[in-house]
This record gives structure tokens, sequence and C-alpha cells, in this order.
């Protein structure tokens, strides 16, 4: 997967880590920040990527509350002095430093007993967001209830566990607590313009894609 996106207003999105997950840095008019912390043992590495971009994020957003998703935001948000932002509905679990939920939903996949050093958010989101910089945020529940997506210039969405893509060609996530619920967020996303989708696990996804998928759920 290519590391960094460009869109036609010049908005830069750089793939900052990936392996267990995908970490994105977004540079948009003056306006800088990150998608999702990661995991704790990712820290140092994350550290040492951002700061070779030369940027420093000033807004830290969560796309979710799952820990692997959350777990440096304590030691992150302290080093860059950044805001952190999350939906309303994430927002008493990141206070506790627990996961949305505790059981798995379909398969192996589950996270329950990971929780994670508790922050307080300083932007707490609903429905929609203009985080300034052409960077607009959106809530796309059904992976969890308070799930939101990223978009950069209408062009490029970062779009969190509301797309899986370890295996080429897919979209659906293998742990979701609303399927119905989330391919209505797949819907929202498709109603915008946006012609890449960048999740937080595995490659980037066309929108070719992720309309060929739609239409199999629908």
């Amino acid at each position: 997967m290519p590391s960094k996106w460009l869109t036609d207003n010049g908005s830069k999105i750089t793939l900052v880590v990936s392996g267990r997950n995908n970490i994105f840095l977004v540079e948009s008019q003056g306006t800088t920040l990150l998608v999702d912390a990661g995991m704790g043992y990712m820290y140092d590495n994350l550290l040492l990527k951002i700061k070779k971009t030369g940027a420093e994020p000033s807004i830290i957003v969560l796309t979710h509350a799952h820990y692997d998703h959350v777990e440096n935001t304590s030691r992150l948000k302290a080093h860059f002095n950044a805001k952190v932002l999350i939906h309303r509905a994430e927002t008493e679990h990141l206070k506790a430093g627990v996961n949305p939920e505790d059981k798995p939903v379909k398969g192996k996949f589950t996270i329950e007993g990971e929780n994670y050093p508790p922050v307080i958010p300083d932007i707490i989101v609903d429905e929609l967001y203009n985080a300034g910089g052409g960077i607009t945020i959106i809530h796309t529940p059904g992976h969890t209830p308070g799930s939101i997506s990223i978009l950069v210039d209408d062009e490029i969405a970062a779009v969190g566990d509301a797309m899986f893509n370890v295996y080429p060609g897919q979209a659906m996530v293998p742990y979701v607590m609303d399927r119905r619920v989330l391919i209505k967020s797949w819907k929202k996303l498709l109603d915008t313009n946006c012609r890449l989708f960048l999740p937080s696990h595995g490659r980037a996804i066309t929108r070719q894609t992720v309309e060929k998928v739609y239409k199999k759920y629908t």
C-alpha cells in the first residue's frame, strides 16, 4: 500500500505506521491531525515516524474507543499538547479506559479484558463536525455505536473499522456490533465524492470495490 496520498487541493494523508493497525497523519490547509493512536507497543515507532514528517498533530481523532486504536492517546496528547476528539457515544468508555463492549460478536474476534489509560476528550462530536482545512468528520456507526470517519477534501476518507481490507477486494468488518447499521454507514460514505477509503486494518479500498460489496449486502 502506498504511504502517501494527495487530494486535488493539495491535502496530504501519510500512513505513518502500518501492520497491526494503520495510523494516518492528515495535513490539510494548516490543519494537522492524527487518525487514531494505536497500541502501547507502537508508541516509540509512531512518535519517530510522526517526527520524520516534520508535522505535529494539533488534534488526535479517535475513530472509536477500542484499545488497539486508543492505547497511546494519553501519552501522545501530552507529548504534542494535542486535543483529543471522539464521538459522544464513545466518550464514557474513553474516560473510563474500557472498550465499548467486551464480548466477541462473530467468530474468534474478541477484545474482552483489554483496557487502557483513561483520557478526557477535548472535542466531542455527533453526526457531523468540520475540523477545518477541508477535513470533515462524520458518524459511521456499526462496528461500534460511535465510530467516525474522516473525509479529506471530500476525496479520500480514513474510515477506521467501518471497513476492513486485510484480504484484497473485501470491505466487511469481521467484528461488528450491528451489521445493518454498518451497511447504512457504507451508504453514507458512498454518498460522498470520496474515491478512496483508508481502513485501519488492511489496504486502501477503491470506491468501485465498496460499491460492489455494498450491493452484495443490500
